[in-house]
């Protein structure tokens, strides 16, 4: 039987002038079997000081330094739960982890808004700017909802504080920040990290009302009303909306105006949808929309969808789709110890009975003897950076080699279709599976790298893996810093055969390449290309071939090369 209920903002735990809606959705969806959850028009506040805190692994976040989560909404064990906005906006306050959904199924997100009262990420525009003397001076705006302590040539910036406690829930650039400055270019419409911030060469700093400051350079500085220096603190303390062990969950017609600390994060899922979901900031003064990814997929499976979305502005990867690497620490007969190797990846479950495993050499990225069944799991005592398993068979593998454990039973097929991709600091889009993917009708606009990356590394971030089958078609690649498209697994080790090639059956076709850098293509030790009927618009300064081609097999035919101008700004 499906149980339908009716939420309203004031449903939430009285406060001086608003309400705490946090642990109302929790204690709801007690409820027996499926149920719709409806939420009235209006703004629902979820505040972290009475939500509990649980210990939970996230891939690629430093979960060994904080293993303690807070999550606004925290659901276990759900199937069949939609919750659907009617003009309805979440904001979430402090350092939550907005959602978090933990071996859920048939879930349904649809028409809410996510946003968080004051994000992490402090976003600085230009207002004025003006030369004097050899000398520097500009107005600067920043949302009001933030306390600038100024300490001299330094701020503190401080959050919104608790109606709990009247305290900060963080300040950035406190003992123990780890801060990093990300820049917009109102000239030429680009982000990139940098090293000179805000407050690079200043010799005084004040308060000129709320909101505003007054900044005096030592030097003439590059700075231009509309440039906008988005400081934040880089630790990754949790995520923005978490998912694992879930299936089938759909996310659609949702406006995400920020997304806290690691944006969202997929692991060990199957079968998610991203449609029609905008990441960009509405509030006026902020441009970014996540403190790193927006989304971020790490050893899933079935199928990955993200279409018609608008990704604007992040501090990292929009969209990235990998599996996780381990290593072969030891074995004996059919028993063999395998170890995350990545500090920011570690102790979540990423490989169960009945999985198949792949040995590959870590230097070659060339698999190694047939694949492995998984015939039980045991995770040595209290250590959750290695897993123990039992296999079909003994490996028989040379002892002398470095050796990369890819689990083939997580590798997830995947649609990345409609989207647009606008001022990202890093690549448009990582996308390293195994399994059948398409990117296709995508416009890829100011990326300070390539459009498209391929990977496949067991050496740094250990994201497996080897592709099997990719088509990138009928994308738009226009002002991109790097290559359109780059494909780059981390192997040293080449080998001439065609056979033995890190990634294979990679189709680059009818896409448009303009104002990016060339070689417009850098294809690394993978087989099987074909790119083929293409348009390349050279700028004048580019001599190159638009391909770049490094131990691989590739076909070319039917590409369209021309000159044009440099890149607007």
């Amino acid at each position: 039987m499906k149980t339908e209920k009716i939420f309203k903002p004031d449903d939430g735990e009285p406060l001086d002038g608003v309400r705490d809606f946090s642990g109302v959705i929790e204690a709801a969806s007690a409820v027996e079997g499926t149920a719709v959850f409806r939420f009235s028009p209006g703004v629902y506040h979820f505040y972290p000081d009475r939500t509990p805190k649980r210990e939970i692994y996230m891939s690629n976040t430093d979960s060994a330094e904080f293993p303690q989560k807070q999550c606004g909404v925290y659901l276990e064990g759900k199937k069949g739960l939609s919750f659907i906005g009617e003009g309805a906006a979440f904001v979430f306050h402090g350092g939550l982890t907005a959602l978090a959904f933990v071996d859920c199924e048939d879930l349904l997100f649809s028409g809410i808004d996510l946003d968080y009262e004051c994000p992490s990420t402090v976003d600085v525009t230009i207002a004025e700017a003006a030369e004097t003397a050899g000398k520097t001076t500009v107005i600067a705006d920043y949302p009001a909802v933030y306390e600038a302590d100024i300490a001299g040539k330094e701020i503190f910036w401080r959050s919104e504080r608790s109606p709990y406690t009247g305290e900060s829930y963080w300040v950035n650039g406190a003992e123990g920040s780890r801060m990093l400055t990300q820049r917009y270019e109102a000239k030429t419409g680009r982000v990139y990290r940098t090293g000179e911030g805000l407050l690079c060469g200043a010799e005084s700093v004040r308060a000129e009302g709320p909101g505003r400051l007054r900044i005096v350079y030592n030097r003439i500085r590059d700075i231009s009303p509309g440039d906008c220096f988005q400081i934040r603190n880089t630790k990754r303390d949790g995520c923005g909306v978490f998912m694992e062990r879930c299936k089938n969950v759909r996310f659609e017609n949702l406006r995400v105006g920020y997304l806290y600390a690691f944006g969202v994060l997929a692991q060990v899922c199957e079968d998610i949808t991203w449609e029609s979901v905008s990441f960009r900031p509405w509030k006026p003064g902020r441009m970014s929309s996540a403190a790193a990814d927006n989304l971020h997929f790490s050893n899933c499976r079935g199928r990955i969808v993200v279409r018609n979305c608008d990704f604007k502005n992040p501090h990292d990867d929009p969209v990235n789709i990998h599996g996780v690497f381990l290593q072969l620490e030891s074995r004996e007969g059919r028993r063999a110890v395998l170890k995350f190797m990545h500090s920011q990846c570690f102790g979540f479950p990423c490989v169960f009975k009945g999985d198949e495993l792949q040995f590959y050499d870590a230097l070659k990225l060339l698999p190694q003897e047939g694949l492995f069944r998984v015939l039980e799991v045991c995770p040595p005592q209290g250590d959750r950076y290695r897993i123990a398993v039992t296999l079909d068979r003994e490996p028989r593998l040379p002892e002398d080699r470095i050796i990369a454990v890819e689990n083939r039973s997580w590798l997830p097929d995947a649609l990345i279709s409609g989207c647009r991709f606008e001022q990202i600091p890093t690549r448009g889009l990582l996308i390293t599976t195994g399994g059948k993917a398409a990117v296709r009708d995508n416009l890829f606009i100011h990326t300070a790298m390539s459009g498209v990356y391929i990977s496949g590394d067991a050496r740094n971030w250990f994201e497996s893996g080897p592709v099997r089958d990719l088509v990138i078609e009928r994308n738009i690649f226009e002002d991109c810093g790097d290559y359109a498209v780059w494909v780059d697994p981390t192997n040293t080790e080449f080998s001439e055969d065609p056979a033995e090639k890190t990634h294979r059956n990679i189709v680059i076709r009818e896409n448009v390449v303009s104002g990016c850098r060339f070689p417009a293509i850098s294809i690394k030790s993978s087989g099987g290309v074909i790119i083929k009927n293409n348009v390349f618009v050279k700028r004048h300064n580019d001599t190159a071939d638009f391909l770049r081609n490094i131990n691989s097999e590739i076909e070319s035919g039917g590409n369209a090369v021309a000159l044009g101008n440099e890149p607007k700004g």
